[in-house]
């Protein structure tokens, strides 16, 4: 863009002035190119701002996805999820009427994983766990990483308990069916999930624990399986 304004300016000037000037230019042509001089200036002054603001604009987005995804996997981190969770709390605590419902999701025997086949692999675990579960989200059901081998899946008001439920034991049933190529050796892997409800005088901390809770048990009574 600099450059064209460059050129029509030059343009302008050799194409209505000769050079060198022999006499004093008349006092139009002086006002002529006061008017352009302070018209190109203008412009360049926008075309800077615009392009300053888009380059600010592409650093701040790049600075929101470190801050709110998961560098491995790409999905929300828990900062993310947070975010999302209390927005949802709001909103049901508006309406008694409406809940929300989430899920801990965990990967069974996950430090075996990467004691037999290596980080790097147990990364591999991790990223094909989230593309999984990618399958599933949506503008009303929202995952992210909690942390570790845990991720966090969480359905809004506008989604049934019992449906969510069932999305759950989908995703368990996906992930024990799929298999994984590690050193040249295909693994299965299992998670363990524990689902929770936002019921009336409940906050997210409290439902959180819930879910936990019921994780814990899952993996207590023999992992890959379900508890609500």
């Amino acid at each position: 863009m600099p450059f064209f304004i460059e050129y029509i300016s030059l343009y302008l000037i050799t194409r209505y002035f000769d050079f060198p000037f022999k006499d004093p230019l008349p006092q139009k042509y002086i006002i002529f190119m006061m008017i352009l001089n302070s018209f190109l200036t203008f412009l360049g002054i926008i075309t800077f701002t615009r392009i300053y603001t888009r380059q600010m604009e592409i650093k701040f987005r790049a600075l929101h996805n470190q801050a709110d995804y998961d560098q491995l996997t790409g999905l929300g981190n828990r900062y993310y999820m947070h975010a999302v969770l209390n927005e949802e709390e709001k909103v049901c605590t508006r309406h008694p009427n409406l809940y929300f419902s989430l899920a801990m999701i965990d990967i069974d025997h996950f430090k075996e994983i990467n004691d037999t086949y290596g980080h790097d692999n147990g990364d591999v675990i991790l990223k094909r766990i989230a593309t999984i579960l990618t399958r599933y989200s949506s503008d009303n059901l929202f995952i992210c990483r909690w942390g570790g081998e845990e991720f966090l899946l969480m359905a809004n008001h506008n989604i049934a308990y019992e449906e969510f439920l069932s999305y759950l034991d989908a995703i368990r049933i996906d992930v024990s069916e799929h298999k994984f190529l590690l050193k040249n050796t295909m693994v299965q892997c299992t998670v363990s999930l524990g689902a929770a409800i936002f019921k009336p005088n409940m906050n997210v901390r409290t439902v959180l624990k819930q879910a936990d809770n019921n994780l814990y048990v899952a993996k207590e009574q023999g992992r890959n399986q379900l508890i609500k």
